[in-house]
């Protein structure tokens, strides 16, 4: 990592990420415990928690689909960064811009799943009492639904997907006139640490995705029959990290450049078929993918 990588991360980047909050699906139910404690003559202490469910995930999994979308989304363009809330991440300021249009293009997504789901509320309400049996607890205003549903309005306003507005990451710079020389030098160290570790977490995805190419080239036997070993994931993997470095390079680490390039000039120029047809093509790669394993990440403690 070249020596101003982490001044530089500081200056520019941002801290981006999103919020979701949906109705609970299911609920302990001590009740249920007994009653399979009782059942079998067994301690209810020793038998475990009983989860009763309260709302089929068939009736939420449009929305929990958009959401689970994004989340890779998320997960694939921005960082870790340790200073941050949970569910935020780092991200280049033209990442940001990018990631508020995919934001509202899932928002819209979203609110029109919750649109459909509420359609079903009468038919969720029913199937919680159906499924409930003897379990079921009346409502005090509708005794027909169920105590843990609520009512048509608190479910709809119970469903929550927001975007964490993107803010600058900290500068210690910024702290002069508030802190001094040594409290400030202690705020570097720190930012200067977790981004250390962002940059790590950056590239472990890659180093994973290579590690597992290598191990499923020298693994494949193709007279074992079913090709266990080795499937197109393997590459394909492989070619969704690579198109993901420049993205998520924050610091414009030049390891990370050459990386890239490292795997895009070696690994992935060829497919399932012709890795699985010819041994020597497989031999080779699968140097090259250790060559890279060994020379490309040492820097990153990988």
């Amino acid at each position: 990592m070249s020596e101003n990588s982490n001044d530089n991360a500081s200056r520019g980047l941002m801290i981006i990420g999103y919020k979701t909050k949906a109705p609970r699906t299911s609920v302990k139910d001590n009740r249920g415990t007994e009653a399979v404690a009782n059942k079998f003559n067994a301690d209810a202490g020793e038998v475990g928690n009983f989860t009763r469910r309260v709302i089929s995930p068939e009736f939420l999994r449009e929305r929990t689909r958009v959401i689970n979308d994004f989340a890779k989304y998320h997960r694939e363009v921005t960082v870790p960064y340790g200073r941050s809330k949970a569910g935020t991440g780092i991200v280049m300021p033209e990442v940001a811009i990018a990631y508020k249009q995919t934001y509202r293009l899932s928002k819209r997504e979203e609110r029109a799943a919750v649109t459909r789901i509420m359609g079903n509320y009468d038919e969720i309400v029913k199937a919680q009492k159906r499924i409930s049996g003897d379990l079921f607890i009346p409502s005090a205003d509708d005794p027909d639904r169920g105590v843990e549903i609520p009512s048509r309005q608190e479910f709809e306003e119970s469903f929550h997907f927001d975007i964490v507005e993107p803010t600058r990451l900290e500068n210690p710079e910024d702290l002069l006139g508030i802190l001094d020389k040594d409290e400030i030098e202690d705020v570097r160290k720190a930012v200067d640490a977790e981004i250390k570790e962002s940059v790590t977490l950056s590239v472990t995805p890659a180093y994973k995705a290579i590690k597992k190419l290598a191990e499923g080239l020298n693994a494949y036997d193709p007279d074992a029959g079913r090709d266990g070993a080795f499937r197109k994931t393997l590459v394909t993997n492989v070619k969704d990290v690579s198109a993901l470095l420049d993205t998520i390079n924050f610091t414009n680490n030049e390891a990370i450049t050459e990386l890239r390039i490292a795997i895009d000039e070696n690994l992935i120029q060829y497919d399932e078929k012709a890795l699985k047809e010819y041994k020597p093509l497989r031999e080779s790669v699968a140097k090259k993918a250790e060559e890279i394993l060994d020379e490309n990440f040492g820097m990153f403690d990988l």
